[in-house]
């Protein structure tokens, strides 16, 4: 046995896994990692969120969806809920998926609520809806304002090419 002389009452709670418990709210966030877990009915597609703007960037979240279960009902929602999220996070076809590594780099917004269970409160995702750019810088760098070149006219095109950054 190791002995622990710690004094954790300023230190702030911390359960792993890189989530946080997030207020209430539209969350966009990219898919970062995907795994199965085993569960009491079967397995479940656990899905890693990250956060991409606002003051939770970089704060993590799951899902869980039951896509092997027990109960057929359970698992129509989970079957229901990823292909909503293949064709919300823009997937290059949500008819059907080979390996869920090709769900890593999508982007949705997702809605957040916390649900407590016992004397543990948890976020538990209510939905998703398609990304929509909050204007916020987003943590993967892109700039606020900025415009893809093919979206741009050719006046824009040629005066960002005949003017410095500094001018």
């Amino acid at each position: 046995m190791t002995k622990l002389n710690l004094d954790l009452r300023n230190v702030k709670e911390n359960s792993g896994g890189g989530e946080t418990l997030l207020p209430p709210g539209n969350y966009n966030a990219k898919i970062v990692d995907t795994e199965i877990v085993n569960t009491k009915s079967g397995s479940a597609l656990k899905i890693h969120f990250e956060v991409i703007e606002g003051e939770h960037s970089g704060s993590g979240f799951s899902d869980f969806l039951n896509i092997v279960n027990a109960s057929k009902q359970a698992e129509d929602i989970a079957k229901g809920r990823l292909k909503a999220i293949l064709n919300l996070g823009g997937h290059k076809n949500p008819q059907g998926i080979s390996d869920s590594i090709e769900m890593h780099g999508l982007i949705l917004s997702a809605v957040l609520e916390n649900r407590t269970n016992g004397e543990y409160t948890n976020n538990d995702v209510k939905g998703y809806k398609k990304y929509q750019y909050s204007g916020d810088t987003p943590s993967n760098g892109a700039a606020k304002n900025e415009t893809a070149s093919f979206m741009k006219s050719p006046s824009q095109e040629k005066e960002s090419v005949d003017k410095m950054p500094w001018e």
